[in-house]
């Protein structure tokens, strides 16, 4: 199975709405609003659920406008 691939958006701001997709559910946030909650979800948990949670938040820094927590091996 190949990776889905995902373009970097080096004009985005913290204002941009995002589509995230964690644990099955989707959800629509502001890109500061969705940073702030997965920070304190990720360093609140351990194991696979930080993981999961600092995935997310990679992929808001790095300007993605649709984020998940698929992790790939």
């Amino acid at each position: 199975m190949s990776k889905p691939v995902q373009q970097e958006n080096p004009k985005a701001t913290m204002g941009d709405v995002v589509r995230i997709t964690c644990y099955r559910r989707t959800e629509v946030r502001t890109r500061k609003e969705a940073m702030m909650f997965y920070l304190e979800g990720a360093l609140c948990s351990e194991g696979s659920e930080q993981e999961r949670y600092m995935n997310i938040l990679r992929q808001l820094f790095l300007g993605y406008m649709e984020c998940n927590d698929l992790v790939y091996a």
